[in-house]
């Protein structure tokens, strides 16, 4: 049997503030950006209208802040804000705590799931991209000008690709070799 213990971590939430934005108002507020500090401390910055840059954290209770060993000064001092699911904690020094609802954070990660499984998982899939660098042949042709273009694109290092053969440009990598040949018949 599989115990209690938290499956989804608090990351998950600061996702959630970052999207929903609008659902809170801080101070009376509105909240006009959400700066994602990457899941350090504090675990975002929220941009409020007439006050400016606020840091704000995130947690799953009041109590985790404690926890966690947070420097509260930060939040009191800047008019900071907790984000929180569960208020089971006054954290003292007058520091807001704004109530994530539950049943709002369930719904929207239920239609996200998703996508948030899918962001989670990127990083680790297998890429098929190639990864050593070819050789390719490119025919100088005297019809398409290839042959007038050969000594200015040596000068600058660059030579172009028929409309045709545009989708080629993503399989050339950096360390790949181009020959050129011409019929000389």
């Amino acid at each position: 049997m599989i115990g209690l213990e938290v499956w989804l971590k608090e990351r998950v939430l600061q996702r959630y503030i970052l999207e929903n934005k609008d659902k809170f108002r801080p101070f009376g507020k509105k909240i006009i950006d959400v700066i994602d500090n990457k899941d350090r401390y504090p675990d975002l910055y929220c941009v409020l209208e007439d006050i400016g840059r606020v840091p704000a954290e995130v947690e799953w209770a009041s109590s985790n802040f404690r926890e966690h060993g947070h420097p509260i000064n930060l939040l009191s001092n800047n008019h900071g804000v907790l984000f929180v699911c569960d208020i089971d904690e006054d954290l003292g020094y007058d520091v807001l705590q704004i109530k994530i609802d539950f049943n709002d954070f369930e719904e929207w990660f239920v239609r996200n799931s998703r996508k948030i499984i899918q962001d989670t998982i990127e990083p680790y899939r297998k890429s098929e991209k190639r990864k050593i660098p070819k050789l390719w042949f490119t025919y100088l042709s005297l019809k398409q000008g290839g042959v007038a273009d050969f000594e200015p694109a040596l000068r600058n290092h660059t030579w172009g690709i028929q409309k045709n053969y545009h989708h080629l440009v993503i399989s050339i990598l950096q360390e790949s070799r181009i020959a050129f040949y011409q019929n000389l018949d």
